[in-house]
């Protein structure tokens, strides 16, 4: 990660509490704390089931052996990654939404708060997993729609107070309100629409071929739902297919992590499935046949990290992450007594940084497009500048190079030219940018990430740069690096 004051004020922030509580430790805590909210998620929903685990028992049991089929569903169940929170806060949603009626009084208000609070909190992991809960929240609204009262306007603006302020917050303390991974992968790539939409529908076939699991049993929901008649359920599912829409026209793009972004609906839906069945026969049939998935395909979550365990042929924007991570020597399982972990070499290589003279490293390790493992280790007196703009406030607002064929990028990789002068002027600290108007960038850019909080021009900047004022500065820079570089073909 790229050492701006806006990402160290992040971290102050986000790492100082874990920090406390861990003392630094943050290897094992990730994965321990991801574990325990994953299960956490599964006890919520399986109580939901079977109250007290005194009825039903055989739907907890089979809500587990669908979370167990799922290969997204664990492969990101203890990843560190935000899927694990975001499992257990979708639980606690779906278990209040199940008990909830509108009877029109305050108890009534009060718990129609809680689910939008729960909204919110999801909202506040990963901004667009809102998604998922906005068809079945709007449908509360509309079928309430009679017992409307100052009361219950009041606690629903109490509810998604949290996201308000946070986005306040956020545009006063970070300059803008998105992360800067969105303007990176998204908000910054002027890539055809028909590639992404391509590379979306690859994602998706990817995942039906490594997961069909879960995908049969998103259909298999659909089917008990209807015939069940339960409304509620068919909006949970319209949020499920809403946000799969989302991930193949758009977000898909934006990851080469197979499944990581179907992982939650695919859990959601697995819920949806198992809380519609009504036939003894259905539940055992798709018992059977998940037993059969775990037992016979060759990535089943039962045989990972054994011999039995065979990767597929992998697309470069669709890889199986955590074979990956578990091959380099970074995962829970390759542990070892003695060995310090993660156990990769670029983790290594950015130690091996920490402790060099130079300031200021182009890339990852060896040079390479990633610079997690290098620059987390690396320390925070080092600047790692990350080409493809994940961690670098300048870089992730410029436009991303096009490639001239659709094969040769990879998805949530879109590189970014480094400007003449930024490696400069990030070793002595002024704006030794070569070209004029993105040097003028650059200072609005210093302004919001290093300048005085309680400046009201930076405050000013801020507003200027939300709302575009600044980009005629970067359209220029780029059609002059344009030409510069068409006559550098030429000669």
């Amino acid at each position: 990660m790229s050492k701006n004051l806006s990402l160290t004020r992040r971290q102050v922030l986000k790492g100082a509490g874990a920090a406390a509580l861990t003392g630094g430790e943050v290897f094992f805590t990730s994965i321990v704390l991801s574990l325990l909210l994953s299960m956490g998620a599964w006890a919520v929903l399986a109580w939901s089931l079977s109250p007290g685990l005194r009825e039903r028992l055989w739907q907890p049991a089979l809500l587990l052996l669908v979370m167990v089929a799922g290969k997204a569903i664990v492969d990101y169940a203890g990843s560190g990654l935000e899927n694990a929170l975001a499992y257990f806060i979708a639980a606690v949603f779906l278990a209040r939404l199940l008990t909830f009626e509108d009877t029109g009084d305050v108890q009534a208000d009060r718990r129609l708060g809680v689910l939008f609070l729960l909204a919110c909190l999801a909202f506040l992991n990963r901004m667009d997993n809102l998604l998922l809960f906005m068809p079945v929240l709007l449908w509360l609204l509309w079928n309430g729609r009679g017992h409307w009262s100052r009361r219950r306007l009041g606690l629903l603006a109490l509810a998604v107070s949290p996201a308000v302020l946070w986005e306040l917050f956020s545009l006063w303390y970070y300059g803008y309100p998105f992360p800067n991974t969105a303007y990176a992968k998204l908000l910054s790539v002027d890539f055809p629409w028909t590639w992404k939409v391509h590379r979306g529908w690859d994602y998706l076939v990817n995942s039906l071929s490594w997961d069909p699991a879960s995908w049969l049993v998103l259909l298999g929901a659909v089917v008990v739902t209807w015939l069940a008649r339960s409304r509620r359920l068919g909006w949970v599912l319209a949020g499920v297919w809403l946000y799969v829409a989302y991930v193949v026209f758009s977000a898909a793009s934006a990851t080469h992590m197979s499944g990581r972004f179907f992982a939650l609906p695919l859990f959601m839906a697995g819920f949806v499935f198992v809380r519609g069945i009504r036939w003894t026969r259905l539940a055992q049939v798709t018992t059977v046949c998940l037993l059969l998935v775990v037992v016979i395909s060759p990535i089943s979550n039962l045989k990972f990290g054994t011999s039995l365990y065979k990767v597929r042929t992998e697309h470069h924007s669709a890889i199986d992450t955590k074979q990956n991570v578990l091959a380099s020597g970074a995962a829970f399982l390759a542990w070892q007594p003695g060995v310090a972990m993660p156990d990769d070499e670029w983790y290594r290589y950015g130690l091996a940084f920490r402790g060099a003279p130079q300031k200021v490293h182009l890339g990852g390790a060896f040079h390479g497009e990633p610079i997690g493992y290098m620059a987390y280790a690396s320390g925070p007196r080092k600047y790692v500048i990350d080409v493809v703009g994940l961690g670098d406030p300048l870089l992730s607002r410029l436009p991303a190079r096009v490639p001239e064929r659709f094969e040769d990028w990879k998805s949530g990789h879109f590189h970014r030219d480094v400007p003449q002068g930024y490696i400069e002027t990030l070793v002595d600290g002024g704006n030794r940018l070569e070209d004029v108007n993105l040097a003028r960038y650059y200072d609005s850019v210093l302004e919001i990430t290093r300048g005085d909080l309680g400046s009201w021009s930076r405050l000013g900047v801020i507003w200027n740069m939300n709302i575009g004022r600044y980009q005629e500065l970067v359209r220029d820079y780029e059609a002059r690096r344009k030409v510069l570089e068409a006559r550098a073909r030429l000669e």
